[in-house]
């Protein structure tokens, strides 16, 4: 039986995995930053309050991951801020749908953040959200 998607977890789970890829740090080496990955509500799959992950990224290797309260994320200001729905994240982490046409075709909403600069790591973020899928999920 897999991790649950979406909790701590899992997110530990993948900083474990991505921290682990020589490529990964030499594809950021030059990245320093903070994301908030925000998940809307999603009672029917266990998740009955908005969500997010805070990822701390320093020189290209995930430092930090917490998972905080949408509506009440203890202070956290992230330089990258991602909004949306439980479905869109899910099928993302699984390889079917890729995360930039989410949010070029608004699946996901950007709250703040320079994207012309993330574009900049794609091969960092693509490899991140390849590692998505090698964690044994249970959605």
């Amino acid at each position: 039986m897999g991790l649950k998607f979406g909790t701590l977890e899992w997110g530990l789970k993948l900083k474990e995995l991505v921290n682990s890829k020589k490529e990964f740090k030499k594809l950021g080496k030059d990245l320093t930053t903070t994301f908030s990955l925000g998940m809307a509500a999603c009672p029917e799959k266990g998740f009955p309050q908005g969500q997010a992950f805070f990822i701390k990224v320093k020189k290209g290797q995930v430092q930090d991951i917490e998972l905080v309260s949408e509506k009440d994320p203890a202070g956290k200001k992230a330089e990258y801020v991602l909004n949306g729905p439980y479905e869109n994240w899910v099928a993302v982490s699984n390889g079917a749908l890729d995360p930039i046409e989410a949010i070029t075709d608004k699946k996901f909403q950007v709250v703040s953040g320079d994207m012309r600069r993330l574009v900049k790591y794609i091969k960092h973020v693509n490899l991140m959200i390849a590692t998505m899928k090698e964690i044994d999920t249970q959605f």
